[in-house]
């Protein structure tokens, strides 16, 4: 939709998040779907801006993270602090929420490069709780596996806007096609066609 709204062609190609940023890093990909923000990705990514400020009105949508463990552990989390944490916390590779987790005091083991490969180390008990987005948390609870083994800690880790970032290099050589990109993408969000075809603000690292 964004696409055809603008005339422009997009080429979306799914690989492991780090080495998509990696990719937008070195200039390899033009862009990635879809970052959230950080000091360390707006080094080399552009996201929208207005103001000087990050413009959450262009944003994709808004997601959160989540705390998982298993059932009968203790660990817990009231939205300040945790408690019965003996071990890392496990995210996926490139996953913004490993540096909020250590921003917090937290150990975080984040040697996967999926959430299929976080989730089996969790389920085979290698780490005592992981941090993932809500809704592959909710999508792992139906998980075989997991799915009577497993529960989520409330509330929420974080809740933060997700966004189309460009590289600063692709970005440089196609300004307004960006923006364009960008302002589409607020229009089509807000558009009663889209909010009709999605219940809630979608999730998305």
């Amino acid at each position: 939709m964004v696409a055809a709204g603008t005339g422009e062609t997009l080429e979306l190609t799914g690989m492991p998040w780090k080495r998509c940023l990696e990719g937008v890093e070195k200039g390899d990909i033009a862009g990635a779907f879809a970052a959230s923000y950080t000091d360390e990705r707006a080094k080399y990514a552009v996201y929208p801006m207005a103001e000087g400020k990050l413009d959450r009105t262009r944003r994709l949508h808004t997601d959160g993270y989540t705390l998982l463990r298993l059932k009968g552990s203790s660990v817990g989390w009231d939205g300040n602090t945790f408690s019965n944490l003996t071990g890392p916390i496990g995210t996926q590779a490139a996953y913004s929420i490993a540096s909020d987790l250590v921003r917090w005091g937290v150990s975080v083991d984040s040697n996967s490069d999926t959430p299929e490969t976080l989730l089996r180390r969790f389920g085979a008990g290698q780490l005592q709780a992981i941090a993932l987005l809500t809704g592959e948390a909710q999508f792992a609870m139906r998980k075989p596996y997991l799915a009577d083994r497993v529960e989520i800690v409330s509330p929420p880790l974080t809740e933060k806007p997700y966004f189309l970032i460009f590289g600063r290099g692709y970005y440089d050589k196609n300004r307004k096609t960006v923006d364009d990109l960008w302002s589409m993408i607020e229009k089509i969000r807000e558009s009663a066609e889209y909010k009709a075809m999605q219940p809630g603000e979608q999730s998305s690292r």
